[in-house]
């Protein structure tokens, strides 16, 4: 009989133990949990970056909102597809070069502290074109490629020869860079590269 009124006794301030410290500890989660979701140096987008639909070669323009709670300053960093850095402005101007779908998206940061960030939702850019724009931006690359030959080898020589007399020269081996310049460009309008074709 004292045994089991022993064990009993026992069990019960078991139980009254861990009732009474359970609550205490969500407790402490709970604000824990809210102190994380409400940090008040956290950016809070407000307007996110929109995509849309887009004709090659014409510009597109992306935008955010946000804020701090706590007032403090934040900074903006957008990134395309390749994760290149390409702005840190509220409004961003692009022009794809290539057809498809470009991906856009941004950091929006703390400036006072840079553990708190958030990043906005990605915006998705189509790129379209008909049969004759794309013909025509084939044909107009060799214009493109004789500009940057010449400059590429009229500058470091610009004190020896001038462009006057270079330029004949380059165009004199048109019939061999002018195809790969075509088809160089058929080769970014496919697949996206626009290493030459940035806009400035």
């Amino acid at each position: 009989m004292k045994a089991s009124t022993r064990l009993l006794a026992l069990l019960l301030s078991f139980v009254l133990a861990f009732g009474l410290a359970l609550p205490a500890f969500a407790q402490e989660s709970l604000i824990e949990n809210s102190e994380a979701t409400e940090n008040p140096a956290m950016p809070v987008i407000t307007v996110q970056p929109q995509g849309g639909r887009v004709r090659l070669g014409e510009p597109y323009t992306l935008s955010v909102e946000a804020y701090i709670p706590n007032g403090d300053e934040f900074g903006l960093r957008w990134y395309n597809s390749a994760d290149d850095f390409i702005g840190n402005i509220p409004v961003i101007t692009t022009t794809p070069y290539s057809l498809g779908t470009r991906s856009y998206s941004v950091v929006v940061y703390n400036r006072n502290n840079w553990d708190c960030y958030v990043q906005s939702e990605i915006a998705r850019v189509e790129v379209d074109a008909n049969l004759f724009e794309i013909i025509s931006e084939i044909f107009k690359a060799p214009v493109y490629a004789y500009q940057i030959i010449l400059y590429l080898v009229g500058d470091p020589f610009s004190h020896l020869v001038s462009s006057t007399v270079l330029a004949p020269l380059i165009l004199l081996f048109s019939p061999i860079w002018a195809p790969i310049a075509c088809f160089y460009r058929l080769y970014t309008l496919i697949f996206g590269s626009e290493v030459l074709y940035r806009a400035g």
